[in-house]
C-alpha cells in the first residue's frame, strides 16, 4: 500500500471515531435531557391538591389560635366578625383567609399515617382553622410545628391521618388576633405644595398655627416675601421664613397609622384619647385652585413602647402611631421657620429713613419716580439724600440701606422679662399706607448681651448686642 493511501484510510478511520462520537455523546445528552424532564414531571406529580373550590365558595371561617378564637361571616359582599357586626374587619385580610381555603395545595407529603402526632406539634395543634361552603361542606386545616429547616409547617387537613407541609405564607393568613383583624383607616397622601395651612394644639408641644395667604397683612415688604405667617404664638402674627415653612411642610404630608388597637368610643378613655390635648390639623387641596380639606388627628398617651396612641377625627377607633413620625409632625420650634428679619422693607416703598441714637437723628430721604415707555416697560429711579443733601453713589447709599433691613432677630423674647425702655436705637421706615404705613423698630436694653426688639409697639424677639452697635457705628461713619 502506498503512503498515500495509507494516510487517506487514516483519515477515513479518524472521521469514522469522531462521528461515532459525537453519536454516542448526543444519545447520551438526549438521555440525560429525558430523565431530568422525568424528573420533574414527578416533582410535579408530587403536588398534593388539598382543596379546590369555586371562587366565594366559603360563607364561614372559624380561627383558633391559642387564646384567641374568632368566627368571620360572609353576607352580601362583606365578611362579618360573627356577633359583632360593628367590628371593622379588614376585609382583605379575611379575603385572603377564604381564598387560602378554596385553593390549598402542598408539595410534601411527610407520613401518611404518624404514631405520635405530638412529634410534629399536631397532637394539640398551634391553628385550626374550619370552613363552612355554602353547600355545607366544611375543610378544617391544623398546624403543628415549624419545619427545621423554617420552610414550612406540619399540617393535617380534614384530621386525615396524614401530614403534609404547608408554606408560612398560608398559615399567616390565618395567625391573626384580634386586633390584627381591625382595619387600618385610610389616611390622606398629601402633596407639599398644596397645604395652605397647619395647626398644632398642646400642652406637650409647642402650638402654633402656620397659614397661608398670599394677601399677609403682616408682610409689610413691598414684595409680597410672605405668603405664610404665624399666630397664636407671640403677641401678634409674624412672618414665616418660606425656605424653612418649604422644608417643613414636608413632615405634614403622610399620616402613617400603624395598626388599630380599639374601634369603642367608650374605651377612648384609656388611651387619652376622650378629651385629648394634643392635636393637629392640617388644611390642603388636592388639586391646585381645588376645595381646601382638613385632615385632623388627636393624640393621646404613649404605650409601653413609646409610640402613640392616635384617634382621627370623626372615628372612634384608637391607632397607634410611631413616636418618630409624632415628633417631627410636633416637635417643632416655631422660632425655626419665623422670618428672622424684622423690617426688610423694599426700599422703594419707602419715603424716608430716620435713625435715632442718643438723641442724634440722622435721616434719609428717598425720592422714587416711575416711568413706563411707550412699550409699557416700567423704570423705577431713585434719588437719595443723607441729612437733607443729595447723596449721589447710589450703589453705596443701597449697600448702607441693605445693612440696615438685613439686621436679624436671634430668639424670642423670654414670657415675662424685663427690658428698659431708653432705645439704644430707633428706626422709622416712614411710608405709604399703599405698603402698609410706618414701621417703627427700637432695641432696647435687655441683658449684657442682648437687646429686645420692638416692632411698632410689640417685643416679640432679641438680638445680639453686638449686631446693633455695629450697626449704630455704621450709621455715625456713613457719609
Amino acid at each position: 500500500m502506498t503512503g498515500r493511501k495509507k494516510k487517506n484510510l487514516i483519515s477515513l478511520v479518524s472521521l469514522l471515531v469522531v462521528l461515532m462520537l459525537l453519536i454516542v455523546g448526543y444519545a447520551l445528552v438526549a438521555d440525560r435531557n429525558k430523565k431530568q424532564e422525568e424528573k420533574e414531571a414527578a416533582k410535579e406529580d408530587t403536588s398534593y391538591i388539598l382543596s379546590n373550590q369555586e371562587e366565594d365558595a366559603f360563607s364561614n371561617i372559624s380561627v383558633t389560635s391559642g387564646d384567641t378564637a374568632f368566627e368571620l361571616v360572609y353576607e352580601g359582599d362583606t365578611w362579618y366578625l360573627s356577633g359583632d357586626d360593628e367590628f371593622p374587619l379588614d376585609q382583605t385580610k379575611a379575603g385572603a383567609m377564604a381564598d387560602g381555603l378554596e385553593s390549598l395545595s402542598s408539595n410534601q407529603l411527610v407520613i401518611e399515617s404518624p404514631e405520635d402526632l405530638s412529634e410534629y406539634g399536631l397532637k394539640d395543634p398551634l391553628i385550626t382553622v374550619v370552613g363552612t361552603t355554602t353547600y355545607g361542606d366544611t375543610i378544617t386545616i391544623a398546624f403543628g410545628d415549624e419545619l427545621a429547616a423554617g420552610n414550612g409547617y406540619y399540617s393535617m387537613v380534614n384530621g386525615e391521618a396524614k401530614v403534609y407541609v404547608l408554606t408560612s405564607t398560608i398559615r399567616d393568613k390565618y395567625d391573626m388576633s384580634m386586633t390584627d383583624l381591625l382595619k387600618v383607616e385610610d389616611t390622606p397622601d398629601i402633596d407639599d405644595t398644596l397645604i395652605t395651612g397647619v395647626k398644632v394644639s398642646s400642652d406637650t408641644f409647642p402650638s402654633f398655627t402656620l397659614l397661608y395667604d398670599e394677601n399677609n397683612a403682616t408682610d409689610h415688604s413691598g414684595q409680597n416675601l410672605y405668603p405664610w405667617y404665624i399666630s397664636d404664638v407671640y403677641p401678634q402674627n409674624v412672618n414665616a421664613d418660606t425656605t424653612a415653612v418649604n422644608d417643613m411642610l414636608t413632615n405634614y404630608t403622610t399620616f402613617s397609622l400603624s395598626s388599630c388597637v380599639d374601634y369603642k368610643k367608650e374605651n377612648l378613655g384609656q388611651y387619652g384619647l376622650s378629651t385629648p390635648k394634643t392635636t393637629l390639623s392640617v388644611w390642603y387641596r388636592e388639586e391646585e385652585d381645588g376645595e381646601v380639606l382638613e385632615y385632623t388627628v388627636y393624640v393621646g398617651n404613649q404605650d409601653e413602647n413609646g409610640n402613640y396612641y392616635v384617634r382621627p377625627e370623626n372615628s372612634d377607633c384608637t391607632y397607634i402611631m410611631t413616636a418618630s413620625n409624632i415628633n417631627k409632625k410636633f416637635d417643632v420650634n416655631p422660632f425655626d421657620f419665623v422670618s428672622k428679619y424684622t423690617h426688610l422693607l423694599n426700599i422703594n416703598t419707602v419715603e424716608e429713613l430716620n435713625a435715632t441714637m442718643n438723641d442724634q437723628k440722622y435721616s434719609y430721604k428717598i425720592d422714587t419716580t416711575m416711568t413706563t415707555d411707550d412699550a409699557g416697560t416700567e423704570t423705577t429711579e431713585n434719588t437719595f439724600y443723607v441729612n437733607g443733601t443729595l447723596y449721589e453713589e447710589e450703589q453705596t447709599f443701597r449697600n448702607f440701606y441693605q445693612s440696615i433691613i438685613a439686621l436679624s432677630v436671634d430668639g424670642v423674647m423670654p414670657e415675662g422679662a424685663s427690658y428698659q425702655d431708653n432705645p439704644v436705637l430707633t428706626l422709622e421706615f416712614v411710608r405709604s399706607e399703599e405698603y402698609g404705613g410706618n414701621v417703627t423698630v427700637r432695641y432696647l436694653p435687655y441683658n449684657d448681651s442682648y437687646y429686645a426688639v420692638e416692632v411698632n409697639g410689640i417685643v416679640t424677639y432679641m438680638i445680639d448686642m453686638r449686631k446693633v452697635d455695629d450697626m449704630i457705628l455704621s450709621i455715625q461713619e456713613f457719609e
